[in-house]
């Protein structure tokens, strides 16, 4: 059987109205037969998740059973597949067209690349946002791309997962990580994936800021910049709270 050349990971856990739709734009990815390997990481849903992805059972593979939070799940999917390079598309994350994998790909291969990355599209439901990918000499600043536009190879993610009792900024520790150690980023310039708002990262903004601060070295510079945009993020919380309140009143 052919190596496929990307592994593919949906990890979802009750995400009945999302997941149909993930699931159908990535199997629609316009690449030659054998070159994409697709698992679904299910954590044991209950909503009718399930029932979904069982449809789609010819064209997937799956597991279903209880974890220990979405890193724990996109560990149990770095460990089945089997490709060259992985990518993680989360239930309601779609890639930007269907030719994504095949743009980046078609013609390279990256040799001595750790990680390829590029832009992405942020859907807020009424608006859509793209945002470009950065450079990653300015990654102790916090998360510079999104992973859902990230091809990781998976020989080396294999040897080096997430830490699951970082519950906000694993993938921004692994990524860090990489980087301080010298591992080699290459940046496309193109959008790769349409990312669905609402994340952990993006609700608890001031966490995920706090998360990515205990993940860099530190120095004076460093702590100044973590200080500033914690304090700009808890400033703008509070503006909005106070404007809700007078919006509803007039």
């Amino acid at each position: 059987m052919t190596k496929p050349l990307i592994s593919v990971v949906t990890v979802v856990y009750n995400a009945v109205d999302s997941i149909g739709g993930t699931i159908k734009n990535v199997i629609a990815q316009n690449a030659e037969v054998g070159e994409v390997e697709y698992w679904v990481i299910d954590g044991g849903s209950t909503d009718g998740t399930l029932d979904i992805i069982k449809e789609y059972s010819g064209c997937l593979q799956f597991v279903s059973g209880p974890d220990s939070g979405i890193y724990d799940a996109m560990n149990k999917g770095i460990e089945l597949c089997s490709g060259d390079w992985i990518i993680f598309m989360n239930a309601g994350d779609m890639f930007c067209s269907e030719n994504s994998i095949k743009n980046v790909f078609a013609s390279k291969s990256y040799p001595g690349i750790d990680v390829v990355y590029g832009d992405c599209i942020v859907n807020y439901g009424d608006l859509k946002k793209y945002r470009k990918g950065g450079n990653i000499g300015q990654l102790w600043k916090g998360s510079c791309f999104s992973h859902q536009s990230a091809f990781i190879d998976l020989n080396l993610h294999k040897k080096n997962l997430y830490n699951i009792k970082n519950r906000i900024a694993a993938d921004f520790e692994f990524f860090y990580g990489l980087s301080a150690a010298g591992g080699n980023f290459l940046k496309v310039d193109q959008a790769i994936s349409v990312v669905t708002s609402g994340g952990l990262s993006d609700i608890k903004r001031v966490d995920a800021m706090v998360a990515w601060w205990n993940c860099v070295n530190k120095s004076s510079v460093v702590n100044f910049h973590y200080i500033r945009i914690i304090l700009l993020e808890m400033l703008k919380g509070f503006v909005k709270s106070v404007i809700r309140p007078v919006r509803r009143k007039s």
